[in-house]
């Protein structure tokens, strides 16, 4: 998704009773148009040998994380916040940090910076295809479960000249929230819906992340990318909450 120029942004706060109110209107609609539940697919995966190799590594460096937030307006358009993406880098950060074999990377070199940032872009279109296997073709995930992980970002050398050791965790988040406009027309879709019996919701934003655990030479030992469910990052219990979800099948202590 193509995000436009930073400039600022003005919204006023909904009130506790009128956001009470919209949730329930919210949930009771989402009930009325999905009427049942999924089970949700495994989203996790690491090599067979992934925790030997971090047990032999000691602590690993997390790179510093790739963090785009946003606020989505009434017509749909995403406005860059800035420092909603500097909240959600802090908190994402100290939340995967609090683990006892993950540390935060000190600042990067220019040479680094640049082959994260191109090994970063590869990771997110792992993701995305990953996540379009999840939920439209449920032979893939069959497959998923039962085929071993084969990912390579290429080699990562000036990465690890920075952060040092063997491996390097890397992370992106993409995550938007509605204004309160945005809000009030839900709202007025649910009301729409409950007269008409067609419920058409407009999204109330989205979150995508992904981490990864990627040794020198580009060989992805843990996987893990996830797009719902998440909370509200910019809080630290929704950070907490994102990581411990993210982190399933993390091959460390």
């Amino acid at each position: 998704m193509a995000y436009p120029a930073r400039q600022p942004s003005h919204s006023r706060p909904a009130s506790s009773s009128s956001s009470g109110f919209l949730a329930r209107l919210l949930l009771l609609a989402l009930g009325l148009a999905l009427g049942g539940c999924v089970t949700a697919p495994v989203t996790h995966k690491s090599t067979a040998d992934a925790r030997t190799k971090v047990a032999s590594m000691g602590p690993v460096q997390l790179a510093p994380p790739d963090v785009v937030v946003s606020e989505l307006s009434v017509g749909g358009i995403l406005e860059i916040r800035d420092e909603w993406s500097a909240k959600v880098t802090e908190n994402m950060t100290a939340a995967l940090t609090t683990r006892g074999n993950i540390m935060p990377a000190t600042t990067l070199s220019e040479e680094s910076r640049a082959e994260l940032d191109e090994v970063t872009a590869l990771l997110r279109v792992i993701a995305a295809s990953r996540l379009a296997s999840l939920f439209d073709a449920p032979q893939l995930q069959k497959a998923w479960n039962t085929s071993p992980l084969n990912f390579n970002v290429g080699r990562i050398d000036r990465i690890l000249e920075s952060t040092g050791g063997e491996a390097v965790v890397l992370l992106f988040v993409r995550d938007s929230y509605a204004t309160a406009g945005r809000k009030s027309l839900a709202v007025l879709s649910v009301l729409a819906g409950a007269v008409t019996g067609v419920y058409i919701l407009p999204t109330m934003g989205s979150t995508q992340m992904c981490a990864a655990l990627v040794e020198r030479d580009g060989d992805v030992l843990w996987f893990n990318t996830l797009a719902a469910g998440l909370g509200d990052l910019r809080e630290k219990a929704g950070a907490t909450t994102a990581a411990d979800k993210l982190m399933a099948g993390w091959p460390g202590r």
